[in-house]
């Protein structure tokens, strides 16, 4: 029987500096689209971080009796989650040696209609949790077709983007 042997390091042992290797096409591309989903989410979390300095209600369930304190709290507890986001945003910058500008337009618009291609698909009432509106068949029909034609366009565009 063969034994493999491992090779070790020695804390005296200093390792040698590795020159960084060009990047491989695949990985600008996937460094492109992370600086794109990088700024997109940085604009979110601002709009977001508005809303709940704006308007501190907007983030407590409206029941009557919410104390100061409980919104306080709450308020405390979402803008604390929002500068735990970004932190994770920058690392992940770090870790993928992206630059701090602008990132690309096309990818930025490809993140902009994954995004719309969500809102509208959440748009559609599932069939075991939520009816949808109180309308009649017609105009249920009516809306799904409106759903699906919005989906579709912005299908389309993010083909016409590759």
């Amino acid at each position: 029987m063969t034994h493999r042997t491992l090779r070790t390091v020695r804390p005296q042992d200093t390792p040698e500096e590795v020159p960084p290797r060009a990047p491989k096409a695949a990985d600008r591309g996937y460094a492109r689209r992370a600086a794109a989903v990088q700024q997109l989410v940085k604009e979110i979390l601002v709009r977001i971080e508005v809303y709940f300095r704006d308007d501190p209600l907007a983030i407590v369930d409206r029941q009557e009796g919410a104390q100061p304190r409980e919104i306080e709290d709450a308020q405390s507890y979402f803008l604390e989650k929002i500068g735990h986001a970004r932190e994770t945003m920058r690392e992940m910058a770090e870790l993928l040696r992206l630059s701090g500008g602008s990132a690309e337009k096309r990818e930025l618009i490809r993140g902009e209609l994954m995004a719309l291609f969500v809102l509208v698909e959440s748009l559609r009432p599932s069939q075991d949790s939520e009816r949808g509106p109180d309308a009649g068949e017609e105009t249920m029909r009516s809306i799904y077709m409106a759903i699906d034609a919005l989906g579709l366009d912005v299908i389309n565009l993010r083909q016409r983007l590759k």
